[in-house]
């Protein structure tokens, strides 16, 4: 059906173009007013040597480099805290480590203490667990802190730098259970 005087390719050029300007626009904006200040803030923090921000179909990722001077606790936090101040949708962080595969295998051994000290709540029975794996190690530091939501782990050893956030609540297995029925676990 063609109306009097209407041309469809004119009508679909001018279409395709208002389509390109429509998000060509949301994506400076998101980029040149969020994302930009966002990273220029997280790169202000003590300790973060690098971020990317990343978009996924679920959300966006944070990826932090840290330095051998960080405060895991209070950075963390503090990225937490901007990315829920200027960013949307759901935002997940994560800490990216460029470490040798000792500095890994390290790690999975920690990796059982700390989810046992989380699942038991004895966090100072934990710590003492930890301090001995890093002594056996001799890591030149080792930084465990503990919230009401995250365990925080930071290991130095030979100038490489390790850090870890680990969550304390099983949200992931509280939704399973759900799903299956059971409202209690």
């Amino acid at each position: 059906m063609f109306l009097k005087g209407i041309r469809p390719v004119v009508v679909l050029i001018a279409l395709i173009i208002g389509l390109v300007v429509i998000f060509g626009t949301q994506y400076m904006v998101q980029t040149k007013f969020l994302e930009e200040p966002f990273k220029k803030k997280v790169l202000s923090i003590d300790g973060i040597e690098d971020v990317k921000l990343i978009e996924t179909e679920n959300g966006k990722q944070v990826y932090l480099i840290m330095r051998s001077d960080v405060e895991l606790k209070d950075a963390f936090l503090e990225v937490n805290r901007l990315a829920q101040e200027m960013l949307s949708g759901r935002i997940e962080i994560k800490i990216e480590n460029q470490v040798s595969q000792d500095m890994k295998e390290l790690y999975k051994r920690m990796h059982f203490v700390i989810y046992e000290g989380i699942a038991s709540g004895k966090f100072t029975w934990m710590a003492a667990q930890l301090e001995a794996i890093g002594l056996e190690a001799q890591l030149q530091d080792l930084d465990v802190q503990v919230d009401n939501n995250f365990v925080y782990v930071k290991m130095i050893k030979n100038g490489e730098v390790f850090c870890k956030v680990v969550p304390r609540k099983a949200e992931g297995l509280a939704y399973m259970k759900e799903e299956r029925g059971e409202s209690q676990w």
